[in-house]
């Protein structure tokens, strides 16, 4: 059986807020397209079920073209959804309380004094894919929002 463990590690801010957080889903919105294209090659982004009808422009269509605006839509869902599922935990009110939100393929520590997020995937013959998780890390470090 041959498989492929891979990491990934990011460091988070120290002081994650609500104001913060939707600075960065801002920042995810209007993220170049050059990064956009990076994120595909290296994540394998899934566009099948991407629908943009609902916010297609006759301008992005000529310059980008159908399947670019595909996989621009499924890059910022996804660091959407990473900012949500990474970010959120984080914050120290929720950190700090009982419980959490904290996913169980993601995992947060303290190296001298910064917070990092850390999680691992494992390939196989019966998985065509990384983890959640790990895509959702290397969406962050892709883009360098958080930076």
């Amino acid at each position: 059986m041959s498989s492929e463990f891979k990491f990934a590690m990011v460091e988070l801010p120290n002081d994650i807020t609500s104001k913060y957080i939707s600075e960065i889903k801002e920042k995810a919105d209007n993220i170049e397209d050059d990064i956009i294209q990076a994120m595909s090659s290296i994540i394998n982004l899934d566009t099948s079920e991407t629908d943009i009808s609902d916010d297609i422009k006759e301008e992005d269509l000529f310059h980008l073209g159908e399947e670019r605006l595909k996989i621009r839509k499924t890059a910022i869902k996804l660091l959407h959804s990473a900012i949500e599922e990474v970010l959120y935990p984080a914050m120290k009110s929720i950190y700090s309380s009982s419980g959490g939100l904290k996913r169980k393929d993601l995992v947060y520590i303290d190296i001298k004094g910064s917070t990092y997020v850390v999680t691992g995937s494992q390939k196989s013959y019966f998985s065509k894919s990384d983890s959640e998780a790990y895509q959702y890390l290397l969406a962050l470090n892709i883009s360098k929002i958080l930076e």
